[in-house]
């Protein structure tokens, strides 16, 4: 009997310990899946928690693959609680100085510019670095750096390009500001600019004219004539003592009642009084008969001067002219009957015209001279030979014209900013012609980069630039 209830007892018993070496079993495995959980908690959440990203915008996150909105490429994975643990520690916000000028001097300190000598200016600086976990990524794309400066900021726009000009040059970014500067209209404009150059009288010498004797004679009297001196008609110019005149007016006193030795003597006394310029009178005096220009003076008072040797040389009715070198650049604007303004270095000025264009250039002064009309009787204005004199030609033009103060020069090419949206800017090139002043400010003509209408900065130039360089648009 005994037997038989160990028999049934052993099943039991059986069952008894299979059930608790199983709960001993899943005991020991929950308590393991507990410690490894402690340790790791990523990989609770490491499926649930994948989000879609794009390498070259990591702005655009999405739960599911695809493609990204704005550039087209291929979404990546990344672990988002990943992406919360490496978040860098020194989340912390610091004052670093740099030149408005020069933004390439930053220290953390205040102090002068050690190249300009500005003060420098305080800018806030708060760095949050992110690592994103891919291995489609590259190791420079790994690490997405966003800085927030109090001052102005930029936005990345890939597909804003320029490339109109031969350089090729393009931004690919703009400029946001947080302050308020002026703006400028391009617009047509109808300007006047007044283009001044280097002039002088000179004198016409196709007409000379020389004068001499008969007879060997002494100059007692030149009348304080000089080399560029006008003469008026009448006016003398000469006075002499001739040995061979005086003894024949003797002869023609000794021979005055004989008629036939009267008229021989005659004709040798006016022979001797005759010059190749004007006749010697009873008084011994030659008297210009011509309006002329004393050119050349060959003699003094108190010289003997003999037959036929030049005492003077003049330009009979002298015609006065204007020369004026102009530069071959604005050859285009020279014409015959350019109307021109004279002005002399003691303020008087007359308008005339340009009557003659001279066919050879200076090759190196690059100049090439006109003849401008000059007369007295329209002028009422004396002009002495060799006067230096200010030649201005008056150009009108229209077309578009940007204040000189808007746009920042470097070197061989101009920049302005043109406003895109609120407070958003953008640097473009332009290309620009002639300079002209306008209310006492300079102006230039833009021939390409711009069109009427298109605002652009006008104060604060010099800031933009600066951010420009600091977040390397150019």
């Amino acid at each position: 009997m005994n037997n038989n209830k160990n028999q049934k007892l052993f099943p039991l018993i059986i069952i008894i310990l299979t059930i608790i070496i199983v709960f001993i079993i899943f005991f020991s495995s929950c308590k393991a899946d507990k410690n490894n959980l402690k340790e790791n908690p990523k990989k609770e959440n490491s499926i649930k928690n994948v989000i879609y990203t794009c390498p070259m915008h990591p702005d655009i996150k999405q739960d599911k693959p695809g493609d990204c909105p704005i550039c087209g490429m291929k979404l990546v994975p990344i672990n988002q609680s990943d992406k919360n643990t490496y978040k860098h520690k020194d989340n912390t916000t610091s004052i670093i100085y740099t030149c408005p000028m020069h933004p390439d001097i930053k220290q953390d300190k205040p102090g002068d510019c050690p190249i300009c000598g500005m003060k420098l200016v305080p800018i806030s600086n708060k760095t949050t670095t992110t690592l994103a976990t891919s291995n489609n990524l590259t190791d420079s794309n790994n690490l997405t750096t966003s800085t927030n400066l109090t001052s102005p900021t930029h936005t990345g726009h890939s597909n804003l390009t320029d490339t109109k000009f031969n350089n090729k040059l393009s931004f690919d970014n703009t400029i946001k500001i947080n302050y308020d500067i002026k703006l400028y209209k391009a617009k047509y404009l109808t300007l006047k600019n007044e283009i001044k150059f280097n002039g002088y009288t000179a004198i016409n010498e196709s007409n000379k004219k020389s004068l001499s004797l008969n007879t060997d004679v002494w100059i007692k009297d030149t009348y304080n004539l000089f080399k560029g001196k006008y003469i008026r008609k009448g006016e003398p110019i000469l006075k002499i003592y001739s040995l061979e005149i005086e003894q024949t007016k003797k002869e023609l006193e000794l021979v005055k009642d004989n008629p036939k030795l009267k008229e021989i003597v005659l004709k040798k006394l006016n022979y001797l009084r005759i010059s190749s310029y004007g006749d010697i009178d009873s008084d011994n005096i030659i008297r210009s008969p011509y309006d002329c220009i004393l050119i050349e003076k060959q003699a003094n008072e108190g010289d003997l001067i003999k037959a036929n040797q030049s005492i003077y040389t003049f330009i009979i009715n002298p015609e006065t002219w204007i020369i004026a070198e102009i530069p071959v650049s604005y050859l285009k604007d020279i014409y015959i009957g350019k109307r021109v303004l004279v002005k002399t270095y003691n303020g008087d000025s007359f308008y005339s015209k340009i009557d003659y264009i001279f066919p050879n250039s200076d090759f190196e002064s690059k100049t090439i001279k006109v003849r401008i009309k000059y007369s007295l009787k329209d002028s009422q204005i004396i002009l002495p030979w060799n006067l230096p004199l200010e030649i201005s030609i008056l150009k009108t033009k229209t077309a578009i014209f940007v204040p000189i103060d808007s746009i920042i020069n470097k070197g061989d090419k101009k920049i302005v900013f043109k406003k895109i949206d609120n407070n958003v800017f953008k640097p473009v090139y332009i290309k620009v012609n002639e300079y002209f002043v306008y209310n006492d400010e300079g102006y230039y003509e833009v021939v390409e980069g711009l069109k009427e209408g298109d605002e652009i900065a006008y104060s604060g130039v010099f800031l933009l630039d600066s951010e420009a360089r600091i977040k390397g648009i150019y």
